[in-house]
């Protein structure tokens, strides 16, 4: 007769350990269930004492039990790592864009860092700007497609490229803006309440959007290229400054929600270094007119 901790499924009321009516997940997952329940149960100890290799067979169950924890273990310690990277890094931009006045400059330090792998490594980053009644397209970077991307990222990694090394490539940066031009004059939004996109922007959260969710942004979805989109709003006070587009175009890698609330805040930050940069350059516009 085959062990009931040996069964791959069973039956509703086959083990005194688990209600079928909150833990019925416990029935068909015979690895959470020898995680949670075999492991303390008194029958796997009688079964493995009378059982004729016991240490044979302990030896065998050893990877159910500690296989799976270990790579969650490993799981969370890169997670964590990446989180202090990502601190580090954050540090370093925050730095960099409240000591700037130069509007370009900021942007390319804020897009680099939603990009870079020591940032958040998002595959592309967009940056529509509001002027008057619109929102117009100013700045995007990442890889156009697949192939791109393979060749962006080998050099990065092959050159040990940190963020810092990467906010000295403005030339990049430049030729990103070129490569996407065509697309970013077709991002071109009216800042009308009733214009889909604003429903999403003035919520002032960062949000999710995909056909189901949204399907009245199809066409922009369709002009990424993407199935999946963050948009992340930048308001100063009561004024709409923009967005932030975010995509991963090329991995499809989901959005983690701790890295979606954690870019809310990054937001205010942008929002902030970008509000005073065009106030600066509204100020020296003014002192060229009087001059």
């Amino acid at each position: 007769m085959e062990k009931c901790w040996l069964k791959s499924v069973l039956e509703r009321g086959e083990c005194p350990n688990i209600d079928p009516d909150t833990e019925a997940h416990l029935l068909k997952d015979p690895k959470a269930r020898m995680r949670e329940k075999c492991v303390e149960c008194p029958k796997l100890m009688v079964d493995l004492v009378s059982c004729e290799a016991p240490h044979q067979v302990a030896m065998e169950l050893l990877p159910r039990v500690m296989g799976e924890d270990q790579g969650e273990i490993q799981r969370l310690k890169e997670r964590l790592n990446q989180g202090r990277r990502r601190i580090k890094a954050l540090s370093e931009v925050t730095s960099l864009i409240r000591d700037s006045t130069n509007l370009d400059e900021i942007i390319y330090t804020l897009l680099t860092y939603l990009t870079a792998g020591d940032g958040f490594g998002y595959n592309r980053a967009w940056v529509l700007l509001a002027e008057e009644d619109t929102l117009k397209g100013y700045w995007a970077i990442g890889p156009r497609d697949h192939r791109e991307a393979i060749e962006i990222w080998r050099c990065i990694e092959e050159e040990g490229c940190s963020i810092r090394d990467l906010l000295q490539r403005k030339d990049t940066f430049l030729r990103d803006k070129e490569k996407f031009r065509p697309i970013l004059e077709r991002l071109l939004f009216s800042l009308d309440p009733r214009e889909p996109l604003m429903r999403f922007l003035e919520a002032r959260r960062a949000t999710l959007v995909d056909r189901d969710t949204c399907p009245e942004l199809a066409s922009l979805l369709d002009l990424l290229s993407v199935k999946t989109l963050l948009v992340l709003p930048l308001w100063s006070g009561e004024a709409l400054l923009g967005c932030i587009l975010v995509d991963n175009v090329v991995t499809c890698d989901p959005f983690h929600p701790v890295e979606v609330r954690a870019l809310e805040t990054f937001a205010v930050q942008a929002a902030l270094a970008i509000d005073r940069a065009r106030l600066y350059r509204q100020l020296e516009e003014k002192i060229r007119e009087l001059e």
